[in-house]
């Protein structure tokens, strides 16, 4: 055996043995000064050590150069396109936007380099070229992102959830490609207003996937539902809307059953949903559609004054956040004669809608004094002893008061709503917006 030979052999042992240093050193005597005796292997050898080694850069240069002699050699193409995804596509988004045409260009490179398959960065690179899409454009660009999907083959994607160890030393989890392919895919069709595929591949994903990740199985079932109101059975999507409500008490879940029972018609039930949405919480310039729909329930009960209330705020957060005001919303200012330069203060008038909103609310909620009964450990939650001798699970952020107050032995004075038991998984009664008995009464 030649002293060559011998040399390749030594490096590709302490290559395997991922002794990357050693191995880097005779790869580079190999390729600097034996190059004529280098086949494709050997330097796929020194690119992969230096990949390993954190130098992607210099691992680049010797994949290009294998690619350039040879370039049918898979197992070259793959690393040449992981040394691509190392230097462009795992940039942050900052990075990324100082120059998005070289982005796309590697993104672009690696799928004519590769295959998608386990060894390659293929699914990887489409996944961060769409999560950077949905990250950085003002609306969800569901038609670019169902572009770059549909370059996948979804019965490839694996369906192993990722796990790692976070910054605390516990081990965490992630939905797999395959979990993540079906969010995307449902929420981009659902945009799209492709309501039967959105359907059809919700369906898919809630019978496919055994373990789901950030609720996406009821995301997936909120799709399903919202699309059965586009295609037209908005009774039976409200009710499944409903159902969901219990698991996820979102303001945009409780704005999208008001948006449907004020399409049917259902004024009162409309606005009960609606004032449910605006307490909620959220940041009120993403809720200015909901303002919105509150005016046009308000002018069908015709109730104008505090329709015109409603628009006003509406229109400033637009205004606030530099959003051009809709042609909608820009209709209605016009048909009330309202200028709202001339109007209160943004924060005025939100005090003043609470006011109406909680009014709304609790009027129609039976009333109750009682004690405080516990505070639960994660001081999140507690239970009330009402007059009555019955129990109430209540949130301590429904406190309305100095929560330093909030103990054991307090007399409070609150509201009883329909909630949901998740533990026990059934319909239950809540109290609400807990104050404090003045004392001297």
């Amino acid at each position: 055996m030649s002293e060559i030979q011998k040399i390749k052999r030594e490096a590709s042992e302490l290559r395997k043995q991922c002794r990357y240093s050693e191995a880097l050193k005779l790869y580079n005597d190999l390729w600097t000064n034996h190059r004529d005796s280098c086949k494709e292997w050997e330097g796929w050898g020194y690119a992969t050590c230096l990949r390993k080694l954190g130098n992607s850069e210099e691992a680049l240069e010797i994949c290009r150069t294998i690619y350039q002699n040879n370039p049918d050699f898979e197992a070259g193409k793959k690393l040449y396109a992981w040394c691509i995804y190392d230097i462009e596509i795992k940039k942050d988004n900052e990075h990324i936007k100082k120059d998005e045409k070289k982005f796309f260009k590697a993104a672009n490179a690696i799928q004519d380099l590769t295959s998608q398959d386990q060894y390659s960065p293929q699914a990887k690179t489409i996944f961060r070229v769409i999560d950077y899409l949905i990250q950085t454009k003002q609306t969800y660009p569901a038609e670019a992102v169902i572009g770059w999907l549909d370059r996948l083959d979804q019965k490839s994607l694996s369906d192993e959830p990722y796990r790692f160890i976070g910054a605390d030393g516990k081990q965490r989890e992630v939905q797999s490609e395959e979990e993540k392919w079906f969010a995307i895919k449902t929420k981009s069709l659902e945009k799209l207003g492709r309501y039967e595929e959105c359907t059809e591949i919700s369906k898919e994903a809630l019978a496919t996937l055994s373990n789901f990740h950030y609720n996406n199985d009821v995301w997936f079932q909120r799709r399903i539902a919202l699309s059965k109101a586009h295609l037209g059975d908005k009774q039976k999507a409200a009710e499944d809307l409903e159902k969901i409500l219990q698991r996820k008490k979102e303001w945009f879940i409780q704005h999208e059953i008001a948006n449907i029972y004020y399409d049917l018609g259902n004024n009162e039930k409309a606005l009960n949903y609606a004032i449910d949405a605006a307490l909620n919480f959220g940041k009120n310039e993403n809720k200015w559609e909901l303002f919105l729909l509150m005016a046009q329930i308000l002018v069908a009960q015709r109730r104008i004054d505090d329709a015109k209330e409603h628009l006003i705020f509406a229109a400033k957060l637009r205004v606030e956040q530099e959003w051009k005001i809709p042609e909608k919303l820009e209709k209605m200012l016009t048909e009330y004669k309202i200028d709202i330069s001339i109007s209160k203060k943004r924060s005025e008038l939100l005090k003043k809608l609470k006011v109406l909103w909680e009014k709304e609310k609790y009027s129609s909620l039976p009333s109750m004094v009682g004690t405080v009964k516990t505070i639960l450990k994660d001081g999140k939650a507690g239970f009330i002893s009402s007059e009555n001798g019955k129990d109430y699970y209540f949130k301590t952020n429904s406190f309305k008061g100095n929560k330093n107050r909030l103990e054991r032995g307090l007399k409070v004075s609150f509201f009883i709503e329909d909630s949901f038991d998740k533990k026990k998984k059934i319909k239950s009664k809540a109290a609400t917006h807990v104050k404090e008995i003045n004392r001297k009464a």
